[in-house]
């Protein structure tokens, strides 16, 4: 299954990427994504090169501190970003009937909530 996962460097990210790895996925990561958050068109393209059966948008701008005080990055990243990405990905299926929506997107799906539970009983354990 080829999945694209947006952010690489936090916990969730690094913690999916070497799990779904692990489980014979080839996993492609990008912080550009949902950056290029004027530019749909480059959403499109990242996509058309990446061919992802799935994707997992982990690139959430968390600095709260920073987000009152850089409300516009904050609301880029988090909105403006995240719509980009879904307007990519509906672009993507859209030209391309071989999309496949399918038995393994479900199995892969399953597989990526169980390693998400996995990292949540163990950080509810941690406290």
């Amino acid at each position: 299954m080829n999945i694209l996962l947006t952010g690489r460097q936090g916990y969730t990210s690094r913690t999916l990427r070497a799990e779904l790895t692990r489980l014979g996925h080839r996993v492609r990561t990008s912080d550009e994504a949902a950056q290029a958050v004027p530019d749909d068109n480059g959403v499109c393209a990242l996509f058309s090169a990446a061919t992802p059966d799935v994707i997992i948008h982990d690139l959430p701008y968390t600095d709260a501190t920073r987000a009152e005080t850089e409300p516009e990055v904050c609301m880029q990243r988090n909105a403006e970003g995240t719509l980009a990405l879904a307007r990519g990905a509906a672009e993507v299926s859209a030209r391309d009937k071989s999309f496949r929506q399918d038995a393994p997107i479900e199995s892969a799906c399953a597989e990526i909530r169980a390693i998400v539970q996995r990292m949540l009983d163990e950080v509810n354990s941690v406290e």
